[in-house]
């Protein structure tokens, strides 16, 4: 297990360095309090209010008188790096190398069993677009999904059966099997939207075989978002479950931005900071999709080059 109390001892050094003295602190709630460098440059003075909250244990902190209106809020790497020296950011970064960084505990074994599609299951790729298949080109091609994403994801239809009338995407192991699959409502007031296959969504990580592990890897919520963002993965959801946060901390050698929802930005908040520590730290990044568009609606409706205009927003929780 880690010792975070001798972690905890480390980081208040390198905050004192960084910050000077300290008020109001809270061992067991992990917070202290430090005159804001903000409010000082304003003031022209140290004001001596100790309003700069530091949440250690979380690896937040925020300014209470200036934290809206001079962005004095963000994570604890974003607060060295913006006040203190190279070398305190050095500091902090090997503490965090030096103290194993855990993204679960007790994450389950994955399962990457051979799953059999539904009987039912008709692909899409290559087919022509009329007959049985014309509902389903037409329902494609108005989310602005093309052939080659199709053939990419090896989407297809179910015509009858448990899945009828649902856009059926499934997930591709290394060896090339499948071993999850979910299905998308066509019909408009279709509830649930989404069917998934009858297995544990948390014991896999969807396509994991389509990530470039050395490049950006862009973590979304639903499969139509994966379908249309280069690079992703889809949680199926607004939780980043433990096989995943695992799978996610130990690969990836480039940056990862959460691609977070407008009526979601708390969870997408929570799931940056979940991913931005150890061999991370630094390297995640977050991007809240405009009002109104997730991803695949934002795709949907401006195209592929804006949509790539707006993954080039991604930024850190600084301002």
């Amino acid at each position: 297990m880690i010792d975070d109390t001798a972690k905890h001892e480390e980081l208040i050094e390198i905050l004192t360095s960084v910050l000077g003295d300290f008020r109001h602190h809270h061992p067991t709630k992990t917070q202290m309090a430090f005159n804001c460098p903000t409010c000082a440059e304003i003031k022209g003075s140290i004001d001596g209010k100790y309003n700069l909250e530091v949440h250690y244990g979380k690896g937040v902190y925020n300014c209470w008188s200036c934290g809206e209106t001079h962005g004095t809020h963000g994570t604890i790497y974003d607060l060295i790096n913006r006040f203190g020296s190279p070398n305190d950011l050095a500091m902090y970064t090997a503490l965090n190398m030096q103290y194993e960084y855990t993204a679960n505990e007790n994450v389950p074994e994955r399962k990457n069993d051979n799953l059999l599609l539904p009987p039912e299951f008709v692909s899409l790729v290559g087919k022509e677009k009329f007959g049985v298949y014309k509902q389903a080109y037409i329902y494609m091609n108005g989310r602005g999904i093309t052939p080659a994403i199709i053939e990419k994801f090896h989407i297809g239809w179910c015509y009858a059966g448990q899945y009828e009338d649902r856009i059926l995407i499934p997930s591709v192991t290394e060896e090339g099997t499948w071993n999850f699959f979910t299905a998308r409502a066509m019909r408009k007031f279709v509830n649930p939207k989404y069917l998934n296959c009858d297995l544990d969504k948390e014991l896999i990580v969807f396509n994991e075989a389509l990530v470039n592990w050395d490049k950006t890897v862009f973590v979304v919520e639903g499969p139509f978002d994966h379908i249309v963002t280069p690079n992703s993965i889809p949680m199926l959801g607004k939780k980043l479950y433990p096989l995943l946060h695992s799978t996610i901390y130990d690969n990836a050698n480039s940056n990862v931005v959460v691609l977070t929802d407008p009526d979601a930005i708390d969870a997408g908040i929570e799931i940056y900071r979940q991913l931005d520590g150890g061999r991370l730290l630094g390297r995640v990044y977050i991007n809240i999709m405009p009002t109104f568009y997730d991803p695949a609606k934002f795709f949907e409706k401006f195209g592929w080059v804006a949509y790539k205009e707006q993954l080039k927003q991604s930024k850190r929780l600084v301002d």
